[in-house]
């Protein structure tokens, strides 16, 4: 019998050169995570420490889960930083080309090179106020659940300036907290609607964190599968997990805070493939509420149907440029908008905080 040495042979060299591409590889990434942990070293972001809602907030909600809100901020506040040392590197011309390539993914082109560079500044801004908000003693307010707040119903149904149709209205409890002129409009389960993680208002500077995002669901019913954070090495195969499930309690607290620092920005209309506005007929609703489940898993788990009024009502509001098709969409049809839209900020920071894989194509790579 000979030996089957070619094949062999073959084998091993095969072996060898993907050890050696993997340690090439391997030795890249890590090269890139040094070279970011330096930049943000230089740009002095780390001074502010460990988050703690206590110095962060004015006031903290007692029913806020600990430690998971503090380590959603504080991997929030490393992904601000990220994200601003990524945007220090475009502001100074320094190679960075994921950081390029996600930029134009999310944000868009712009052919002007001075508009180009304002726009990157603006962007940076947006990152750098984020990441110092972390233990800043702000006058602002986190709740984790509704109980703060009671439910008014009108006599009779009215329509808010936008045409859509209000059922009542949300107050606070405490008339020391807000005036009594001050309403919080939400669904019928509660000031957090059905599929609503978390949001901001400003005036009374309040952060809801929606019992959803804490696995609790909307009036105890609806759950998500948010996880509290993911960490940062971690990394994927080709095409193996899109940049929507990489969404957490962090990166949703990245979202509200993006809001918080700068009140011009908000959630922005969504974006067909086409370019025109999404939201307009019935199918671009059901497919929105879809879109929710889809990003939440479990929403559809049994007895997800008895929330059902409340998912109906979203039918008849806008869809809004969250999740990656409509944040690529709103940065590749209305560039000068998207650095005004929340998720924006949110799907760049994802992309160049987890550096074990591109993003740029909202998918791992």
């Amino acid at each position: 019998m000979k030996f089957p040495f070619a094949p062999v042979a073959f084998l091993i060299f095969g072996i060898c050169s993907g050890l050696f591409i993997g340690a090439v590889e391997a030795t890249s990434t890590r090269s890139w995570r040094r070279v970011l942990s330096s930049r943000v070293s230089q740009l002095g972001l780390r001074a502010g420490g460990s988050f703690d809602a206590a110095l962060t907030f004015k006031r903290v909600q007692k029913t806020c889960p600990q430690p998971a809100v503090n380590d959603a901020g504080q991997q929030m506040t490393e992904m601000a930083q990220a994200a601003s040392a990524a945007m220090d590197d475009l502001v100074n011309d320094r190679p960075n080309g994921k950081a390029q390539s996600m930029y134009n993914s999310v944000f868009g082109q712009e052919n002007d090179a001075d508009l180009r560079k304002g726009y990157y500044k603006i962007v940076k801004d947006v990152f750098d106020s984020i990441a110092a908000f972390t233990n800043s003693g702000s006058d602002w307010s986190l709740y984790c659940d509704e109980s703060w707040a009671t439910y008014h119903p009108f006599s009779k149904t009215e329509e808010d300036e936008d045409g859509k149709t209000k059922i009542g209205y949300w107050m606070a409890k405490d008339p020391t907290e807000f005036s009594r002129d001050q309403h919080f409009e939400g669904g019928i389960s509660g000031v957090c609607s059905a599929g609503t993680l978390a949001w901001t208002l400003h005036g009374p500077n309040v952060i809801q964190l929606c019992p959803m995002l804490f696995n609790k669901g909307v009036a105890g019913i609806i759950s998500s599968n948010v996880p509290v954070t993911i960490p940062q090495d971690q990394s994927y195969g080709e095409k193996e997990k899109r940049i929507d499930q990489m969404n957490t309690m962090a990166s949703t607290f990245l979202h509200e805070m993006a809001h918080q620092v700068k009140d011009t920005i908000d959630d922005l209309p969504a974006i067909r493939n086409d370019g025109t506005e999404a939201g307009t007929t019935l199918k671009d609703k059901v497919g929105n509420i879809l879109a929710l489940g889809f990003r939440n898993t479990s929403m559809f788990a049994l007895p997800f149907f008895r929330s059902l009024r409340d998912a109906l009502l979203t039918l008849w509001t806008s869809i809004e440029s969250y999740g990656w098709k409509y944040v690529y969409n709103l940065g590749r049809f209305r560039t000068p908008s998207a650095r005004q839209n929340a998720d924006s900020y949110m799907n760049f920071a994802i992309g160049v905080y987890y550096t074990g894989n591109d993003w740029s194509t909202g998918v791992s790579r």
